[in-house]
């Protein structure tokens, strides 16, 4: 009887032990989801929430317990929920794919990709960054880059912005009234002149 309670025991420690990985493991996926700086989520194939980032609650208003088990349609603004809807096929199409989404004045970059469980697409996973920042910046260089480039347009004098290989960038028009070649020959052959 001794020696069986042996294996026994041994079982229940293995057991025991495996419970314990299995809860640390829980728990590093929780504190990641919970911290992350990037929004993410998991949905099953029926395009419910099964899992998502913490900082979903502030794009939603709703607290993640309230997302769970949701689809898009009753998550998100109809007109919006119409957008995303590559998360179907995503998945029907087992392939990841990149995406620019905007909501609400913010502007995101969102990869979205399958989950395949025994050699099928069983889940999709999407991981959304904020660059509304970048988006921001960009248009303050075109607005910058039109002033100069209007006023460039509009002088006499000739005006040429070339990069550091000495191709040209812009050349003003005044540049035919000066060489006579037009702007568009310029570009293309840096060296006529």
């Amino acid at each position: 009887l001794a020696q069986s309670k042996i294996p026994l025991q041994q079982a229940y420690d293995e057991l025991r032990k495996t419970k314990e990985e299995a809860e640390e493991n829980q728990n590093i996926l929780n504190l990641f989801l919970q911290y992350s700086p990037i929004l993410m989520y998991l949905k099953d194939e029926k395009m419910r929430v099964l899992r998502a980032s913490k900082n979903l609650e502030t794009m939603l208003g709703i607290p993640v317990e309230q997302m769970l088990g949701k689809t898009n349609a009753e998550l998100w603004p109809s007109a919006f929920a119409k957008k995303i809807e590559t998360d179907l096929m995503t998945l029907k199409n087992d392939k990841t794919i990149e995406v620019e989404e905007e909501l609400k004045g913010r502007f995101y970059t969102t990869i979205k990709f399958p989950i395949q469980m025994e050699g099928e697409p069983r889940y999709i996973a999407g991981f959304s960054i904020d660059i509304t920042k970048r988006k921001q910046a960009e248009e303050a260089l075109r607005e910058s880059e039109e002033k100069y480039r209007t006023v460039a347009d509009f002088t006499n004098d000739w005006e040429a912005w070339s990069a550091p290989d000495g191709t040209y960038l812009y050349v003003s028009p005044s540049c035919e009234r000066i060489t006579g070649y037009t702007a568009a020959e310029f570009l293309a052959d840096p060296n006529l002149v």
